[in-house]
């Protein structure tokens, strides 16, 4: 048996049993235009308990390996299993369409092959007969261009969501849809981006938004992806510095070290210094940030109380650090 008469055997009994199924993998990329070197073939399926009996009646052991057990496992829990022919070794994997809105939308986007697909075949080595049999009868997935990776959420802070996903085969633009809901309904708020990536710079801070993009072409509109989500934040001030630390360490001059700010994007420390006790402070210097610094040109025999802040990115600066002192020798 070759592998296009294993696919359309099976095709055959999927429709006698009014099982519902579509060709996805290499064969349905050929259908798109993208050849592939792979011969595997893989059918997604709405197999159910009740019908997965005289689905495997339609497999003999005499004539296939289906693992009933891996079967039952598979329509269990929407996993898969292998339909194998004995003699010739041929293989089919078996996917259990999944209950959830994305697979719904899948099957409900299904068309039939046209004759487009022989030459196609041809090109996967099934012969030309066989080829027309699978055009004839065979569901492929949703017009259109093919699902994508999910969104993924580069960053979201202060009124700003940036978001990147891979791209659909096939695609000439994409649409951004938002929605404060989980699972929609979605707004639009970004049609016909032609890159991989936008920045939502409409986001409220505090609100979670949750996105998903569709891909279109000539030919129509994808499914929404997964979803994704974020809640923008106002950015806040850096934690402080601990474990300041002071100490004469020459003639006129003494070395602070500190623990650096746990926060996140610290690029900056500031040094400040007073004569008296608790201030008030004057700034000594501000450096990239780092964990010492060394002050020099001091007066011998006077006493210097020091505190050190951290700076982030965004210019907010910490609270002060707890104070340290040391006298000049």
């Amino acid at each position: 048996m070759t592998q296009a008469e294993l696919l359309r055997y099976l095709v055959d009994s999927l429709e006698s049993l009014a099982i519902e199924y579509m060709i996805v993998g290499s064969h349905a990329s050929i259908y798109y235009g993208e050849p592939r070197f792979t011969q595997d073939v893989d059918v997604v399926i709405g197999l159910t308990s009740p019908t997965l009996r005289a689905f495997l009646e339609r497999f003999p052991p005499a004539e296939f390996y289906v693992s009933e057990s891996t079967a039952r496992e598979a329509v269990a829990h929407r996993g898969q299993f292998n339909i194998i022919h004995g003699a010739s070794g041929v293989k089919i994997d078996v996917f259990i369409g999944k209950d959830t809105e994305y697979d719904r939308l899948r099957f409900g986007r299904r068309q039939r092959l046209d004759p487009v697909i022989e030459s196609a075949a041809a090109a996967q080595g099934i012969d030309d007969e066989a080829g027309r049999r699978i055009a004839q009868r065979v569901d492929v997935r949703a017009i259109g261009p093919r699902e994508f990776a999910d969104p993924d959420l580069r960053s979201f802070v202060d009124h700003r969501v940036d978001l990147d996903w891979a791209a659909s085969a096939g695609a000439t633009s994409y649409t951004v849809k938002r929605s404060t809901t989980p699972g929609g309904p979605y707004t639009t708020i970004a049609p016909g981006v032609t890159s991989t990536a936008y920045t939502d710079t409409t986001a409220l801070n505090g609100t979670t938004y949750f996105y998903v993009v569709t891909a279109l072409n000539a030919s129509g509109e994808s499914p929404n992806s997964n979803e994704a989500s974020a809640t923008p934040q106002a950015p806040t001030a850096p934690n402080a510095p601990t474990a300041l630390a002071a100490r004469a360490t020459g003639k006129k001059k003494i070395a602070l070290t500190w623990t650096q700010s746990t926060s996140p994007n610290v690029t900056q420390n500031k040094i400040y210094r007073s004569t008296v006790s608790g201030g008030p402070y004057s700034l000594t210097a501000t450096i990239p940030a780092t964990t010492s610094y060394n002050n020099s040109g001091l007066n011998s025999g006077t006493t210097y109380f020091y505190v050190v802040t951290a700076v982030n990115g965004a210019g907010l600066e910490s609270p002060t650090s707890q104070q340290a002192s040391a006298t000049a020798r």
